[in-house]
């Protein structure tokens, strides 16, 4: 996902030559200044490495996670250098919070450049690079500064620099974010929109400029998944923002279609395959060891802070060469099919408000060697379908490298009419229905656990352990799963936390002085924390779980009687008896039960997968939908032997099941039968349940 192929299919000096001169046939220079106007030239030294360099951290009193995203942290100037060769030019550098893949508050940098001579109208270019790397050697703001991403990476980054200065001559005002973020999460689709989106606050913030500032997005090949991720999430995230236009070209739309066309190829794009499973687990908190074949952990650690010009290279490489046996299937392993599904673009709840402009090449009638060409066109479509406005150009016969120099100019040539107000000529009446861009089957599972400790698993859920026939303090009111499904804790009434198989222990409650009883917990997405919650609406968090606000101290209609984390983990949801939500962070309320008087209580809540939505069920069996949460039926109306408990969603949202204190299981939707212990007699009932993956 990136301009030029990996090391050993390096396109000849002469393409990156044509790519330079490009830009500097529709410019005539790349002169450029820093926000002060500086042009005082001066000698220029070997910047310290990203990783060196205390500007990229933040040490600063108040934490991030109380911040706003795109506050500007620090900033400074430093010398712009064309490679290695010394400018009269400054720039200002801005340390800036954002969000990461799961939600986190992370910090990264801008950078921050605007013509020699100023600009009378301030148009802002968000302009994402195609740097696509595991190491911060190749990181915008070092390279920028003349830092060495070495020998293999240099002409690429170069040039990409050339093609900022078309930007610049053009009198946009260029922010330049590191959207990989400080641990180099390369593919990562929510942390590049973010981040995007979070460097244009910060440049407005800093050059004092009002919100209403228009400002353009483009970016090709692994800047497209920044770009495109940054359209989709910018009406929740950043609604404030006047973005006119998003251009994005050589864009990977499903990960899966992607690795069919590359697995095994003789060109080296397939030897990109380790670096992606490194920089996906490393945005999702994955542990790859248990996956990895002897070859595998080989070929990962080697590209564990490559950048796309240095990995490993080599051809004809499959990802089944990289895993064990038994999951040489990689897309039906759970954890993974849920990764590939959470990052197929246009799945999240809404539509990027256009217009875009969309370019890919064919090469060989699927694609341009690395990219489908169907799929950026289903992706076109669907969103035409929606109502978006967009052009989409597919430039025949042309490579990855090849389709970069026809998108470039006419992505300025875009940006430059959005800016100037020219009218949009829509394109979608030309657009193909394209491939479809349905989400891989997940293997469904489940577990359900009793108020003795008894844990039951089903279908792809594993049993790890439990606390049946132990002496407890107060009996059991929750669970939760890790995110991978290898794992699991259970919590009591009392605030004591157990944990089995991969989930990890991070305090509790139980030797401390309580309030009121425990009645649920969520976990964090990255599995490294986890709240929770009492009836009273108090919220407690721990390990990496941020605490966004509770309804403690507070009065309360209804008793609480769960808690739910919103999908990314950076806010959750409460829910009381009488069918009142209350949502905190990033979870965004989309309604609760009118008059807060259902027929029954509320027993449960289940999010869907983007939390555009959610259910409510009610221990009547009674479901109740929300947002874009469809309703597929209930257990409301229907004789039960128990009342209901709790409720899970499927992992594609397509589905849901309820449980009841008896131990029956009832599906609906997409969700599956799996059994349940609702024919068996148990020592104390079933209190609550928790889907796998």
């Amino acid at each position: 996902m990136t301009l030029w192929p990996p090391r050993k299919a390096t396109a000849p000096r002469k393409a990156i030559q044509l790519a330079v001169a490009m830009v500097l046939v529709l410019t005539g220079s790349v002169g450029v200044a820093s926000a002060s106007g500086s042009t005082q030239a001066s000698a220029i030294s070997t910047p310290l490495p990203p990783n060196q360099d205390p500007f990229y951290s933040y040490s600063g009193s108040t934490p991030l996670a109380n911040l706003t995203p795109g506050t500007v942290l620090k900033q400074r100037s430093v010398q712009v250098a064309l490679g290695t060769t010394a400018t009269p030019v400054t720039a200002e550098q801005l340390l800036y919070r954002t969000t990461g893949e799961l939600g986190q508050p992370i910090a990264t940098v801008t950078t921050v450049l605007m013509n020699a001579t100023g600009t009378t109208v301030p148009d802002l270019v968000d302009y994402l690079s195609f740097y696509d790397a595991l190491g911060a050697q190749c990181d915008p703001s070092y390279t920028l500064q003349g830092g060495n991403p070495g020998a293999a990476n240099e002409q690429q980054a170069q040039a990409e620099e050339a093609i900022i200065g078309g930007y610049l001559a053009n009198n946009f005002i260029v922010t330049v974010p590191d959207f990989e973020g400080p641990d180099l999460e390369w593919t990562a689709g929510y942390l590049a929109g973010y981040a995007s989106l979070d460097a244009i606050r910060a440049t407005e913030s800093y050059l004092k400029l009002p919100t209403s500032t228009k400002a353009g997005l483009t970016g090709y090949s692994g800047g497209s998944i920044a770009a495109e991720w940054a359209s989709e999430v910018a009406p929740r995230y950043a609604p404030q923002l006047d973005i006119v236009g998003v251009a994005e070209g050589g864009i990977p739309v499903d990960y899966a279609h992607n690795l069919a066309y590359i697995n095994g190829t003789t060109s080296s794009w397939s030897s990109i395959i380790p670096a992606v499973l490194v920089a996906l687990s490393l945005a999702y908190g994955v542990d790859l060891t248990p996956y990895l074949s002897p070859y595998g952990v080989q070929l990962t650690t080697q590209d564990a802070h490559a950048c796309i010009g240095s990995l490993s290279g080599v051809p004809g490489l499959t990802v089944q060469k990289l895993l064990k046996p038994q999951y040489q299937d990689f897309l039906a392993v759970p954890v993974f099919a849920k990764i590939v599904d959470d990052l197929i673009m246009g799945s999240v709840p809404g539509h990027p408000t256009g217009p875009l402009f969309m370019g890919i090449g064919d090469s060989d009638g699927t694609g341009d060697g690395i990219m489908v060409t169907a799929d950026v066109a289903g992706l076109a479509h669907q969103y035409c379908q929606q109502g978006v406005p967009l052009q989409l150009s597919v430039y025949q016969g042309s490579d990855h490298t090849q389709a970069a120099l026809h998108f470039e100019p006419a992505a300025i040539s875009f940006l430059q009419q959005r800016f100037a107000g020219v009218p949009f000529q829509n394109g979608c009446s030309s657009v193909p229905t394209g491939n479809s861009l349905a989400p891989l089957p997940i293997p469904q599972g489940y577990w359900e656990t009793a108020s003795g400790g008894g844990v039951f698993s089903f279908g792809s859920a594993g049993f790890y352990g439990s606390m049946a026939g132990r002496a407890l303090n107060a009996p059991m009111v929750g669970m939760a799963a890790t995110p991978d499904g290898d794992g699991y804790w259970l919590v009591a009434s009392d605030g004591g936390v157990f944990s089995f198989g991969d989930a990890r222990f991070f305090g509790s409650l139980g030797d401390k002085p309580r309030a009121a009883p425990t009645v649920g917990m969520a976990a964090t997405p990255d599995g490294d924390g986890y709240w929770l919650v009492a009836s009273n609406g108090q919220v407690f968090n721990f390990g990496d779980a941020t605490f966004f606000g509770s309804m403690g101290g507070k009065p309360l209609a209804a008793p609480m009687v769960g808690i739910v984390s919103a999908p990314h983990g950076w806010g959750y949801w409460l829910i009381a008896s009488d069918g009142g939500v209350f949502s905190f962070g990033d979870a965004a309320f989309h309604g609760s039960i009118v008059g807060g008087h259902p027929a029954a209580p509320i027993v449960g809540m289940a999010p869907t997968p983007h939390g555009g939505g959610y259910w409510l069920a009610a221990s009547n069996g009674g479901v109740f939908s929300f947002g874009d949460a469809a309703f597929y039926g209930s257990m409301g109306g229907r004789a039960l032997k128990a009342p209901i408990v709790g409720m899970a969603a499927t992992p594609d949202g397509g589905g849901y099941w309820e449980f009841s204190g008896h131990g029956g299981v009832f599906s609906f939707g997409d969700a599956r039968f799996l059994g349940s212990t609702g024919s068996h007699p148990l020592n104390t009932p079933v209190i609550g349940a928790a889907p796998d993956a």
